[in-house]
């Protein structure tokens, strides 16, 4: 009888092992991109844009941070695990000196429409 719960144990357990596997494939899939390239800075900082479309206002001690910024400058994007009021967003920008900005999405602009001048 003791051989039977073992052999049952163990077939529950290939049973149940391809399906976590397959609901971590699923994550793997849905992650966010490691980030974008900046198409527009804009009033000294305060938004950005970036390349999927979505306008980002940068919290207000982050400006002067944010206004050295350039198009094409690759910025990363994760969660702030502290908010600071509604925003939410940290925007990371790597390079000779890694910076960083708090910010909240603000808008949406269409794929392939310019910046207005």
């Amino acid at each position: 009888m003791p051989n039977l719960r073992v052999v049952a144990l163990l077939a529950l357990a290939f049973a149940v092992v391809p399906r976590l596997a397959a609901a971590q494939e699923v994550v793997r899939t849905d992650r966010l991109p490691v980030g974008f390239a900046v198409t527009a800075v804009a009033d000294g900082g305060r938004y950005l844009t970036l390349e999927d479309g979505r306008v980002w206002e940068v919290e207000i001690s982050d400006r002067a941070t944010t206004g050295s910024w350039a198009v094409g400058d690759f910025v990363g994007l994760r969660r702030i695990s502290a908010p600071r009021g509604d925003y939410e967003w940290l925007l990371l920008r790597r390079g000779d000196v890694d910076q960083q900005a708090a910010a909240r999405l603000v808008g949406q602009r269409p794929a392939g429409r310019p910046e207005p001048s």
